[in-house]
């Protein structure tokens, strides 16, 4: 049967191939720079996604990443520096976000002009502006500007398999005119997502070095007879938790998770122990974890908050650690394999498919008042989350370090919001079983957003803040407090 053949430009393949990877939104805020690449996407089955900001957009993109595997944000030269906080958080949690940015084409960089939105240092040589591929480069794992309709094909297949591969933010800068810019090849309609397995065909690490990793980590296990996981957040961006779970039941191993890697398996599981942060952990989860023989560190970073400031004991007789960037085993080094054949491997199991769910967001009130227009987004398209507001009337995690004025913000009637925006349903709670009634109430309804502000007293901090609030500031939590905790938290 013949294929169909089209004459593919730029825009329109990348938007394939972004199709091909799973990516049914992008998220963005338009600008003169990338309004052709805008209108394309308008075309596209990919849904545009309008947000209130860049920095909220990549925030947007950010979360869908990590829940669907790829997030993409559109923003326009310059002004779109703005999404750098976004950026660099994707980058330090290892999230899958593309950053799709608008930028002058070369012509006008040729007629030496002072550009809107450029810093236009090299205007006067007649270069090409680079600051924010400077400035993005130390947010990213791979960066591309499509200069060249004859080299943009295999720029954009090995940003994204970057992308896709290192589950790093990358950078694709696109000039005007050339999202309209004619491919030189002729494309077959099914390419786009060809083109993506071939540039990814490469021996798996499994069938090269897997097995006798494997079969060095079951004879431990073997051995083991208090064998404990701590899993971290890079079993979440491989979308392993499902492999990692199947494992863990095979051989009755109990998980528990770093902070960051908090929702790695459900904690209803009989498996689960919750989160361990060293000394700021429960106590029955730190005897768990720092009494066990045999311990699996699998896909965390091990940072000071992971680590509890660095108060984990684990002195285990054998220690398997996996991230990744490499795999040791009893301080032998194993580098350049695949995390998640490693974790499929040790499963033998397919992992399943998320189901849907709605969004329920938990946020402070001074988090809030920096983000709360994107309620209007939720509004626009439908969507219907329930956002927890927790009024304390300030910075709550700062306070307690060092109060000052500079902790204080300004009171809002957060459960008014909805009737600013036209849209969703507030209300105002100040005790459990207010809170309960209206938190139930809110699951049941569908359609509309729901804005539950909940007062506390300046003082109400979590027993796990106290505990972890204790360690900054070198002060010895109290006993009753640490144990005064709910289950698995």
């Amino acid at each position: 049967m013949t294929q169909t053949l089209v004459a593919y430009n730029i825009g329109n393949y990348l938007l394939d191939c972004l199709y091909d990877y799973g990516v049914k939104h992008i998220f963005g805020i338009p600008g003169d720079y990338i309004l052709q690449f805008d209108k394309l996407i308008e075309q596209h089955k990919i849904k545009y996604i309008n947000a209130t900001s860049e920095n909220s957009a990549g925030n947007m993109a950010d979360a869908y990443g990590r829940l669907r595997g790829l997030g993409v944000v559109c923003i326009t030269y310059g002004v779109g520096i703005n999404i750098s906080n976004a950026l660099a958080q994707a980058y330090a949690e290892s999230s899958p976000l593309v950053v799709i940015s608008g930028a002058p084409n070369l012509s006008e960089y040729d007629k030496g002009q002072k550009l809107h939105h450029l810093l236009n240092k090299n205007s006067i040589l007649h270069q090409m502006d680079t600051t924010q591929l400077e400035i993005f480069s130390h947010f990213t794992i791979d960066q591309a500007i499509l200069t060249s309709a004859e080299e943009a094909k295999t720029q954009i297949d090995r940003v994204l398999w970057s992308c896709q591969k290192h589950k790093k933010p990358v950078y694709i800068e696109i000039p005007r005119g050339m999202a309209l810019a004619t491919l030189p090849q002729i494309v077959h309609e099914q390419e786009t997502s060809q083109n993506l397995a071939s540039f990814q065909s490469t021996p798996t690490s499994r069938a090269i070095a897997l097995h006798p990793i494997l079969e060095q980590i079951k004879h431990l296990l073997q051995k083991s007879e208090k064998p404990v996981i701590w899993a971290g957040h890079e079993i979440l961006r491989y979308h392993l938790s499902s492999a990692l779970i199947a494992f863990a039941a095979q051989n009755q191993i109990p998980i528990a998770s770093t902070l960051l890697g908090k929702t790695v398996i459900n904690e209803d599981h009989p498996l689960s122990l919750g989160v361990y942060q060293g000394k700021m952990s429960r106590s029955e989860v730190r005897d768990t974890v720092e009494k066990g023989d045999c311990l699996l560190m699998l896909g965390g970073i091990l940072s000071d908050v992971d680590t509890g400031i660095y108060t984990t004991e684990l002195n285990h007789q054998h220690k398997i650690f996996a991230t990744a960037a490499e795999i040791v085993i009893d301080g032998q080094s194993y580098f350049g394999l695949d995390f998640a054949d490693f974790i499929q491997a040790l499963a033998e199991t397919a992992q399943l498919a998320a189901p849907e769910r709605r969004t329920i967001g938990i946020v402070g009130d001074g988090a809030f008042q920096m983000t709360a227009t994107e309620l209007s987004t939720a509004a626009r398209y439908k969507l219907d989350p329930i956002m927890i507001v927790l009024n304390n009337q300030g910075y709550g995690t700062e306070r307690p370090l060092l109060e000052g004025e500079y902790n204080d913000i300004h009171n809002w009637n957060y459960s008014f919001l909805p009737k600013l925006l036209n849209c969703g349903v507030g209300i105002k709670v100040s005790t459990e079983d207010a809170f309960d009634t209206a938190f139930k109430a809110a699951l049941t309804q569908r359609g509309q957003f729901h804005l539950i502000e909940v007062e506390l007293d300046k003082t109400d901090f979590s027993p796990a803040l106290n505990r972890f609030l204790s360690f900054v500031n070198g002060t010895k939590t109290n006993d009753r407090t640490a144990e005064m905790v709910m289950p698995n938290n």
